[in-house]
């Protein structure tokens, strides 16, 4: 029996006992972009937007969301037809930039870049975001696209989210 859950926490406790093994699996970025065409097609909405959800986006959810804003955008610009124009409208109103990531995203990010090293009272602090939203939101997914890592002693930037981090800040000076 293969039971699928995002959140294993939830399935009751006599049923996870008897698991032996929980594996949540992400969907691939391939996956989700075919979750959103097939919900604009099921919608009778005719797509030629080449990329339709951003690169690190990995839950049919967070696809479902940014599908229905995108959905929205065209109903009220008159449009069924979804164009790449629309798509990054979308996504630029959402605060979604290309690689999946929002403002909070890359704020969490320069704040561990500046710092080195903070824990989640200080980044909550920072940010003004509370602990739930950073850790259910903002961290699971630097988390899942391994841009940082979190230790007893705070969290930190990998050598991966440097690396991102350092890229974006150099495209945004070359601007």
């Amino acid at each position: 029996m293969c039971i699928r859950d995002r959140d294993p926490h939830k399935i009751i406790k006599p049923l996870r006992n008897r698991l032996t093994c929980i594996t949540v699996k992400k969907y691939s970025h391939k996956e989700v972009e075919q979750i959103g065409r097939t919900y604009l097609t099921k919608k009778k909405f005719k797509i030629t937007a080449q990329q339709l959800i951003p690169n690190n986006i990995f839950t049919g959810r967070d696809t479902k969301k940014i599908v229905d804003f995108i959905i929205s955008l065209a109903i009220s610009k008159n449009k069924r037809t979804i164009t790449q124009n629309i798509v990054d409208e979308a996504l630029k109103i959402l605060g979604i930039n290309k690689d999946g990531l929002t403002e909070s995203d890359l704020a969490y990010l320069k704040i561990l870049y500046d710092k080195g090293s903070a824990s989640l009272a200080n980044i909550e602090l920072m940010l003004g975001i509370d602990k739930k939203t950073i850790r259910n939101e903002i961290e699971k997914k630097l988390l899942d696209n391994s841009f940082i890592e979190i230790y007893s002693s705070g969290r930190t930037l990998t050598p991966k989210g440097m690396v991102y981090l350092t890229n974006l800040m150099k495209k945004e000076n070359d601007k």
